[in-house]
């Protein structure tokens, strides 16, 4: 079966991958066990399709990116879309107030790059390390 990365990982893309196998998530869990000395927390798991989305990244050779809007812990929960007001520079000039999508906290941040850092972890493409490192410069800047 197919995952729409609209859905999953990026809501401007029109891209549908494949869903991987029971197989594939089973290594990425021993992956992850071997690399973290555990299996992840539930709130740190993510679901098959986010997992699919993130490989693909991987294996295409591009960036590893996903849109926190639609990516996040409790991936089946999570399929309405987090919002934050704020203000935007209108073409006037002036300040308009503008709905933009996204986690609306740096502590609902941290919950979705928790999973995305599980996805990199099982599939080789992001050291625990570096992912952690990433996590706290952002967080140092957020606060």
């Amino acid at each position: 079966s197919r995952v729409k990365l609209a859905h999953v990982s990026d809501q401007a893309s029109g891209l549908e991958v494949d869903r991987l196998d029971q197989a594939a998530v089973d290594a990425g869990f021993a992956v992850f066990d071997r690399r973290q000395g555990g299996v992840p927390p539930p709130d740190a798991e993510p679901a098959v399709d986010q997992l699919s989305a993130v490989q693909h990244l991987g294996s295409a050779g591009l960036p590893p990116y996903v849109d926190f809007a639609v990516f996040g812990p409790h991936a089946v929960r999570i399929q309405r879309k987090m919002r934050l007001q704020g203000l935007v520079m209108a073409p006037s000039g002036g300040l308009m107030r503008s709905e933009m999508v996204g986690p609306p906290s740096f502590s609902i941040w941290q919950s979705c790059w928790v999973v995305f850092t599980t996805c990199m972890i099982m599939l080789k493409l992001g050291s625990p390390a570096a992912m952690q490192a990433y996590r706290d410069h952002t967080g140092a800047r957020a606060c």
